[in-house]
C-alpha cells in the first residue's frame, strides 16, 4: 500500500506512549494492518504502522547498517524488520532501492544467525531477445538474471568470492522460480524479484512452499509488466487481499534514488 500522509496534533499522547488509537486518526485506518502511514504536523514526519486498534511508532531498521534515504525506504525497512510479519511486499518504481534494502534484510538476518540460508528466485523472463542455451550448473545458468542481487551483496560488504563460498555452504541458493514449486522452505529468508510477472497461481504456490521461521519478500515493479505472460495486476490483488492480515505487510515507493537519469526515465518514458 501507498504510505498515508495524516494530518496529526497528538504529539504528546505519540511520544509518552509510541502509539495513538485509531480512533483519534483524522483518517479512518480501522481493518486495516501493517499500513504504513506518515503522521504530520509542527514541522514533524513520523513513520507509524496500524496493528490491530492502534497506530504504533515504526521501529528503526538498518541491516548491514543501511540508511534509508527517504521516508518510503524508512517504512519498507521497517515493515522488513517487523518478526511478527512474515509475508513482505516492496512494490515501485525502478530505482528506489527495494533489491538492495531486502538484500541488506537477508545478508543481516543470515549474519546474526536468525536464518540459515537466503533463497533469490526469478522468473526467466528475458529483456529483449532470449540469451540462449547456458553452460555449467544450475546455479551458473542463474547468475547473467541475477546480476542485480550481485551489485546488492557487494553494497552491503559481500565480495563474489564470498557469494561463491555461501553457495558452496548451502547459505545462498539461487534458484528459477519453477524450482521452488513443491519444496518445503523452512528457516530461510526467500526473495522473489520480479513478482509482477508472475500470475495469482504462481505466487500463491510460492507462498505456500514457506515453513517455519521462513519469510517472503515479494519485490515487483508493475510499470514493467511483460503482458504476454501476466495480464492481471497479480501483485495488486494480492496487496489487496493481504491489507487486512496481520501476516502480510506491503510498502509501495514511488520515489527513484538511483540516480537523476532513472528518476527522468521512470517519470518520463
Amino acid at each position: 500500500m501507498k504510505i498515508l500522509p495524516i494530518a496529526f496534533d497528538m504529539w504528546n499522547t505519540w511520544y509518552d506512549d509510541g502509539k495513538v488509537a485509531l480512533e483519534y486518526l483524522s483518517v479512518d485506518l480501522r481493518g486495516k494492518e501493517n499500513l504504513y502511514v506518515v503522521l504530520e504536523g509542527g514541522g514533524a514526519n513520523e513513520i507509524g504502522v496500524v496493528k490491530g486498534q492502534y497506530l504504533l511508532k515504526a521501529k528503526y531498521y538498518s541491516p548491514t547498517n543501511l540508511k534509508s534515504r527517504n521516508l518510503e525506504q524508512q517504512a519498507a525497512l521497517a515493515l522488513l524488520g517487523d518478526k511478527d510479519v512474515p509475508l513482505k511486499i516492496l512494490s515501485g518504481a525502478a530505482g528506489s532501492g527495494k533489491t538492495l534494502m531486502a538484500s541488506a534484510h537477508a545478508i543481516h538476518k543470515l549474519e546474526k544467525g536468525l536464518c540459515s540460508k537466503i533463497i533469490i528466485a526469478k522468473s526467466l523472463t528475458p529483456v529483449g531477445r532470449e540469451i540462449g542455451f547456458l553452460k555449467g550448473s544450475m546455479q551458473e545458468k542463474m547468475i547473467p538474471y541475477l546480476g542485480s542481487f550481485y551489485d546488492n551483496f557487494i553494497h552491503c560488504g559481500i565480495p563474489p568470492y564470498k557469494m561463491e563460498e555461501m553457495m558452496e555452504r548451502g547459505e545462498l541458493d539461487i534458484t528459477p522460480i519453477a524450482l521452488i514449486q513443491g519444496r518445503s522452505i523452512s528457516d530461510a529468508v526467500m526473495i522473489i524479484d520480479e513478482a509482477q510477472n508472475l500470475d495469482v497461481n504462481i505466487l500463491k504456490q510460492i507462498i505456500t512452499r514457506a515453513g517455519s521461521g521462513t519469510d517472503i519478500i515479494l519485490l515487483g515493479d508493475p510499470t514493467q509488466k511483460f503482458e504476454k505472460y501476466v495480464r492481471d495486476d497479480s501483485l495488486g490483488f494480492l496487496i489487496a487481499k493481504g491489507e487486512k492480515s496481520p501476516l502480510v505487510g506491503s510498502v509501495t515507493l514511488e520515489k527513484c534514488v538511483r540516480s537523476p537519469l532513472a528518476a527522468w526515465a521512470v517519470k518520463e518514458l
